[in-house]
C-alpha cells in the first residue's frame, strides 16, 4: 500500500470527523463528548521479533503512543469517532461511526494499518549428495527481515426505507505491501533451490449490496458480492541450470526437461489475479414455543484472470429447530452444494536433446510407449458433498443433560479414483451434577466411513530392474515412467473406523478450591487398504488443581500427558539406480 493511499484515506477519516462535529454543533441541545490519550512506548529488542512480535512494530527505543475519540449526541443524529497512531505508520487505526434520521441512516468506516513479520528460510541445512544425486541451495537475499505492512478497510452504508424494507452496502479492502520469501528448484543436472526477496503489492477488493425485508415471524436478505484481487508488483523471473548429466555434464538431459538455461528468465511465484461474484439469499421463520426454519441458496462464479479458467459453486442449506415439551428439543441440519471446475488443457513444451543416443529426439519420440504428454487437467475440487445431522438435546432434571446425534456425509468426486466417501457418525454427551460441589461430564464419538480419501497407486512399485543402468547409456534400462507406472499399493491418512471418548470431573468444595481431571482417547484405523493397514491412538489423561487462598494470590497447578502412536508403511522408490 503506497504513502499516498494511506494519507487519503487518512485525510478522508478527518474530513467525516469535521462534518460530523460541525452537524452536532449545528444541531439544537448538542451533547459532545471526547478524550485523548497522550503517552509512549519504550523497549528493547534482540535476537529475531517474528515470534515474539509477529504483528507489532516494537521498534528500539520510544515511540509515541496517541489516541482521541469524539462522540456525540442530539436525539436523531449520532457519531462516534476514534483514532490512534502508535508513533510509526505501521501502527494505525481509525474508526467512525455515524447514525442519522432517528436511526434510519446508519454508516461506519474503519481503517487498520499493522506490520506482519514474515520467516526468512536461511536453507543452510540443504546440501547433500548420493552417487550421482545432488542437492544444493542458494539465498540471493542472505540476512534480509522479510515483512508486509497489512491495510485493512471497511466501510457499512445500511438504509431503512420502511419499517419492514432495509438496503445496505459495504465496501471491504485489504492491502498487503512488502516482501516475501519465493523459492524455485532446477531440476536433472542437480536439484538447485534457489531463494529470492519478492516484493508484493497486493489489493483484495469486495463491494456488496443487498436488500433486508423483516415482517412478523418472516425475514429474507438477498446479497451481492464482487470480489476482486491484483498484485501490482511484476512477477520475478528466473534463468534455470542447464540440465546435463550431473556426472559426465554431457549435454543429454535437455528432453527430459521443459525448460532450463537455455530457455532464458522464465516466470515464477506468480500469484494469479482473480475474480469472484456471489449471489446469496437467506430466509427465516419463526416458528412458536422458540421453534425455527432456516435455510440459504448460494451461487458463486470465481475466475482465475492468468490462467483463463474458473469455477462454479451452487450450494443450499437448511436448519430446523423444534422444541418438544420444556425439556427436550430437536435440531436439523442439511447441507448440499456442488462444485465444478473447468478443465485446461495442458501443452507440455517438449525439448529435443543435443547430443547422446536420443539427439534431435523429444523423450515422447525415443519411448513412445509413455504415451502422449499433453493432457487436460481435472480438478479433484469438482465434487458434490451432502451433509445431514439430527440432534436430540434432553434436560432430565436441573443439574443435567443429554445430546444424542447422528451425522451423515457423502461426497461425490467427478475426477478421482476414490468416486465417494460415505461418512455415518453416532455421538452422545451427557452431563451431570449429582451434588453442587461435583459436575461429571462424557462424550462419545463412532464415526464409520467407507471409501474415504486415499492416494491410489501410491506406492511399491514392480522390480522392473534388478542392476543399474549400463554407463554411458543414460536412456537405456528402466525410465522413471515405467517404475511410477508399475505401483500397485494405496496410501491413506484417513480412518475408515474412529472412536473418541472423552470424560472429566470436577470437584469444587468452595469457591476457593477445585480439583478437575480429565481422560480423552481417540482410536482410528483404516484397515480397507489393499496391502497395509493405517492406525492412529491418542490417549490424554490430566489434571488440575486450583486453589485462592485470597482475593489477591491465586495458585494454578496441573499435569497433563499425551500418548501418540502412528502406524503405517512407508515407501521409497528407487531414484538412482
Amino acid at each position: 500500500m503506497s504513502l499516498r493511499r494511506a494519507l487519503t484515506l487518512a485525510l478522508s477519516l478527518a474530513t467525516i470527523a469535521v462534518l460530523s462535529a460541525a452537524v452536532a454543533a449545528q444541531a439544537p441541545d448538542k451533547t459532545t463528548e471526547g478524550i485523548v490519550v497522550l503517552g509512549a512506548n519504550v523497549g528493547g529488542n534482540t535476537d529475531t521479533m517474528n515470534r515474539v512480535a509477529e504483528y507489532d512494530v516494537a521498534r528500539d527505543g520510544t515511540l509515541p503512543a496517541l489516541g482521541a475519540r469524539l462522540w456525540g449526541n442530539n436525539g436523531t443524529f449520532t457519531f462516534d469517532l476514534l483514532a490512534s497512531h502508535g508513533g510509526d505508520s505501521r501502527d494505525q487505526k481509525y474508526a467512525a461511526s455515524i447514525s442519522a434520521a432517528g436511526g434510519r441512516v446508519k454508516a461506519s468506516f474503519g481503517f487498520d494499518r499493522f506490520l506482519h513479520r514474515l520467516d526468512h528460510d536461511p536453507l543452510d541445512y540443504v546440501g547433500g549428495s548420493i552417487a550421482t544425486f545432488v542437492v544444493h541451495a542458494t539465498d540471493h537475499d542472505a540476512g534480509s527481515d522479510y515483512s508486509t505492512i497489512n491495510g485493512m478497510w471497511n466501510a457499512n452504508v445500511d438504509v431503512a426505507a420502511t419499517e419492514h424494507l432495509s438496503f445496505f452496502v459495504s465496501h471491504k479492502m485489504q492491502m498487503r505491501d512488502g516482501t516475501h520469501q519465493a523459492m524455485t528448484t532446477s531440476h536433472c543436472a542437480n536439484c538447485h533451490i534457489e531463494s529470492y526477496g519478492r516484493k508484493l503489492d497486493q489489493t483484495t477488493q469486495a463491494l456488496a449490496l443487498g436488500a433486508r425485508v423483516a415482517a412478523g415471524r418472516f425475514s429474507a436478505d438477498y446479497t451481492y458480492e464482487n470480489r476482486t484481487f491484483r498484485d501490482d508488483e511484476s512477477t520475478p523471473t528466473h534463468v534455470y541450470d542447464k540440465a546435463v548429466h550431473p556426472q559426465t555434464l554431457a549435454d543429454v538431459f535437455l528432453n527430459r526437461v521443459s525448460y532450463d538455461q537455455r530457455s532464458g528468465a522464465l516466470p515464477f511465484d506468480l500469484v494469479p489475479e482473480f475474480t469472484k461474484q456471489t449471489n446469496t439469499v437467506r430466509a427465516a421463520v419463526a416458528l412458536p414455543n422458540e421453534g425455527a426454519i432456516s435455510g440459504n441458496f448460494t451461487r458463486s462464479s470465481s475466475h482465475n484472470d492468468n490462467a483463463g479458467m474458473g469455477a462454479e459453486f451452487t450450494g443450499a442449506s437448511g436448519r430446523f429447530t423444534f422444541p418438544l415439551g420444556k425439556r427436550a428439543v430437536v435440531k436439523a441440519f442439511l447441507r448440499r452444494y456442488d462444485i465444478e471446475t473447468e478443465s485446461v488443457f495442458v501443452d507440455i513444451g517438449e525439448a529435443v536433446a543435443p547430443a547422446g543416443p536420443a539427439a534431435g529426439l523429444t523423450y515422447q519420440q525415443v519411448f513412445p510407449a509413455m504415451g502422449d504428454v499433453d493432457y487436460f487437467t481435472e480438478s479433484t475440487g469438482s465434487r458434490t458433498p451432502t451433509e445431514a445431522a439430527i440432534e436430540l438435546a434432553l434436560r432430565p432434571g436441573k443439574r443435567s443433560s443429554i445430546n444424542l446425534g447422528y451425522v451423515f456425509e457423502q461426497v461425490n468426486r467427478t475426477n478421482f479414483h476414490v468416486e465417494k466417501s460415505t461418512t455415518n457418525l453416532f455421538k452422545a454427551a451427557a452431563y451431570f451434577r449429582p451434588t453442587r460441589t461435583l459436575s461429571l461430564r462424557a462424550r462419545y464419538e463412532q464415526a464409520m466411513t467407507t471409501d474415504p480419501f486415499a492416494n491410489i497407486h501410491a506406492a511399491k512399485p514392480a522390480i522392473l530392474q534388478y542392476g543399474p543402468s549400463p554407463g554411458g547409456l543414460p536412456f537405456a534400462g528402466l525410465q522413471y515412467f515405467e517404475m511410477y507406472g508399475s505401483r500397485s499399493v494405496n496410501f491413506a491418512a484417513s480412518p475408515t473406523d474412529s472412536l473418541l471418548f472423552d470424560a472429566g470431573a470436577t470437584w469444587a468444595p468452595s469457591q476457593e478450591f477445585s480439583v478437575s481431571g480429565h481422560y480423552r482417547v481417540r482410536d482410528m484405523k483404516n484397515d480397507a487398504l489393499n496391502a497395509s493397514t493405517w492406525d492412529h491412538t491418542i490417549h490424554m489423561p490430566g489434571f488440575e488443581v486450583y486453589v485462592a487462598p485470597t482475593d489477591r494470590f491465586t495458585l494454578a497447578a496441573g499435569w497433563g500427558y499425551q500418548r501418540d502412536t502412528l502406524n503405517t508403511v512407508f515407501s521409497t522408490l528407487n531414484f538412482v539406480g
